[in-house]
């Protein structure tokens, strides 16, 4: 569970100058993303006049839908730690809820961690814990032996 908030503290172990920080942190990335979404220039598909020139163009274009759908999605991100923010709920750890029988997780992100990565949802034990969790998962699955093959 989070720690109650104390003299000096704004909200969730940060301070009320961190959090502003962290929020004007925020709020510039996603002006830098809207203002790219703004100026971005479309890709067409069209004819060419040879082939390099169609690959190229489609290369292109498919380019441009996946940076689009990256700034997308860290729009959403921003956009939820925002969210957070205004809840007073910024810097819980969400790992905590199904790390309960942890002793190392507190509950609450470290301001490094939300230094280096705003939108984080996890403090870095937890985060940890996820890791070599997908790490031993991919092992039992690499260590399978396929009928056939063995």
């Amino acid at each position: 569970m989070p720690k109650k908030r104390t003299k000096g503290r704004a909200q969730n172990g940060l301070t009320g100058k961190q959090v502003e920080t962290l929020r004007m942190q925020l709020v510039n990335r996603l002006q830098k993303l809207e203002e790219e979404a703004a100026n971005e220039v479309p890709v067409m598909l069209g004819p060419h006049s040879d082939l390099a020139d169609a690959a190229d163009c489609h290369t292109q274009f498919h380019l441009a839908k996946s940076l689009r759908s990256r700034r997308q999605d860290e729009i959403k991100l921003i956009t939820a730690a925002l969210q957070r923010i205004a809840e007073r709920t910024y810097g819980v750890c969400c790992g905590a809820d199904h790390n309960l029988d942890s002793e190392e997780c507190t509950g609450l992100i470290e301001f490094q961690r939300l230094e280096a990565y705003p939108m984080a949802i996890t403090c870095e034990h937890c985060i940890r814990e996820e890791r070599q969790a997908a790490k031993a998962a991919a092992a039992a699955r690499s260590s399978r032996v396929v009928p056939g093959l063995a």
